[in-house]
């Protein structure tokens, strides 16, 4: 693809996504339809998708199930944020304003396992990897009913996954492995890799011998040579 072709071609999946994350972010459907409440942040939340994504060699998308409900913080990070994403979804400000008080924050998430698991040691390049969850509203302590999951993946997540195209998804625990199918189906050129969730409680040993098997299947082969793990 020529450079003014492939730039025209981010350009316009740049668009689309920021209309997803903001059709998303307008919508409230779960909290009426399933047993869930809100946390402080009320409102759905777009994930990363980092600048060189469209143009890295590798694109590789993470799934994971949630963003968490942060009801473990106390330094008013949830709070900032959820005035970010209401000025986003009323069209007051951009979703690349979104993405970069993320950025920001990301070394904080989950505690600091989050950055630790998937920059530090499997050591993906956050500028040129993408994340999405199943669900992208957080709940009051991250109570996900599978019908919620299910309904938000359909309205939400498959859309997400075909306009970002990726090389690879890594499922990042159960209930996202549970969605290889659907994804298959909707992406059929992708690799998937199945892995654990960045806060599991395997234990250290499983967690370095999954770094391991990640980073290599990582550093090495093209899209036909990937391979699914249960």
């Amino acid at each position: 693809m020529r450079p003014v072709e492939a730039a025209s071609t981010e350009q316009a999946a740049l668009k689309a996504l920021e209309a997803l994350a903001r059709e998303a972010a307008r919508c409230r459907e779960c909290f009426s339809r399933f047993d869930v409440s809100a946390p402080t942040i009320d409102i759905a939340q777009p994930r990363w998708v980092g600048p060189s994504y469209w143009g890295a060699p590798k694109r590789i998308c993470v799934v994971m199930l949630n963003p968490g409900s942060g009801e473990s913080r106390t330094d008013g990070a949830d709070a900032a944020m959820r005035r970010v994403l209401a000025d986003f979804r009323e069209g007051r400000t951009s979703l690349a304003n979104v993405f970069d008080r993320q950025r920001a924050d990301m070394p904080n998430w989950g505690r600091g396992r989050f950055w630790r698991f998937f920059v530090q040691e499997i050591g993906l390049h956050i500028d040129d990897t993408a994340f999405a969850n199943i669900a992208w509203c957080s709940t009051s302590s991250n109570v996900y009913p599978p019908k919620m999951r299910r309904h938000c993946l359909h309205r939400f997540t498959l859309r997400l996954l075909r306009l970002l195209e990726p090389h690879w998804f890594i499922l990042s625990g159960g209930p996202a492995g549970e969605c290889e199918l659907e994804i298959k189906q909707h992406v059929p050129g992708a690799g998937i890799i199945k892995t654990l969730h960045y806060a599991h409680r395997g234990g250290y040993e499983r967690e370095a011998d999954e770094i391991r098997r990640l980073a290599a299947l990582l550093a090495t082969g093209h899209r036909q040579e990937m391979q699914s793990d249960d």
